[in-house]
């Protein structure tokens, strides 16, 4: 079987790794020839290489991975996505008819989308895909229910400052001050709402970085959020958090 020079562009470093032993040990026809970890050098390294396949992940510090496909278009190579986004995120890539692959990433999964690799792509990502594609992963829903005694409050996704997590339970707060406390582990919450933005900067906080004001500095870095609310950020997520916001915030 043909090997088929392939790039992975992913910021974090340990999902590269395994990526790249897994693809060794189940998918041996797929070559690596490089990797990137940001937009901007993921286009360098397509135009410098030209490869044949990419494993793309969707969220990159400095922003969307269909800034490397936009940037890209000319070459001919085909796409294999990779992404920890939600349901809504699936649907565009199936409405779209393209492949990609759920953090963390399934072995069985991993090899049917290989399979398909087997010759040089006759074309490469075409406008009329990428936009069409772009398209459907933006329609995220703009309001989440709140589960309550008497059933659901449904409540926009763009007033929610931040979210704390209580022992299993979630508190809400929201732009005019109200709070809502909901029966459900903040681990749930973070998942549908990193689709809208939202940062999990600590094991018991998300926040919303648009109502962002400042980061202070000290033993223990704290986030200060309109309203006056105030949320610490975890010394092991720093990095990353900061790596994140610079896609959003121009520093």
């Amino acid at each position: 079987m043909k090997s088929i020079r392939t790039l992975i562009i992913d910021d974090e470093q340990s999902s590269i790794e395994l990526l790249e032993t897994l693809l060794s040990e189940y998918s041996p026809h797929i070559e690596l020839i490089a990797q990137a970890q940001s937009v901007k050098e993921g286009i360098e390294r397509i135009q410098e290489l030209k490869p044949e396949l990419l494993f793309l992940d969707i969220d990159l510090p400095d922003g969307e991975g269909f800034k490397v496909l936009e940037a890209t278009r000319d070459l001919n190579y085909q796409v294999i996505f990779t992404t920890a986004y939600n349901e809504y995120a699936i649907r565009a890539f199936e409405h779209s008819a393209l492949h990609y692959l759920l953090k963390p990433i399934n072995i069985d999964k991993l090899v049917e989308a290989t399979s398909r690799y087997k010759d040089i792509p006759e074309q490469g990502f075409g406008e009329e895909k990428l936009d069409e594609l772009k398209k459907s992963f933006h329609q995220e829903p703009d309001k989440l229910a709140l589960a309550n005694m008497l059933g659901y409050e449904f409540v926009e996704i763009s007033q929610i400052i931040r979210v704390e997590g209580e022992q299993g339970y979630s508190r809400f707060f929201f732009l005019d001050n109200k709070e809502v406390l909901v029966s459900k582990a903040i681990g749930e919450y973070e998942k549908l709402l990193n689709p809208h933005g939202f940062f999990r900067v600590h094991k018991k906080h998300i926040i919303n970085p648009s109502y962002l004001i400042s980061m202070q500095k000290g033993k223990t870095s704290t986030l200060l959020l309109e309203k006056g609310h105030q949320v610490p950020l975890s010394s092991k997520r720093k990095p990353w958090f900061i790596s994140k916001l610079k896609g959003k915030i121009a520093f």
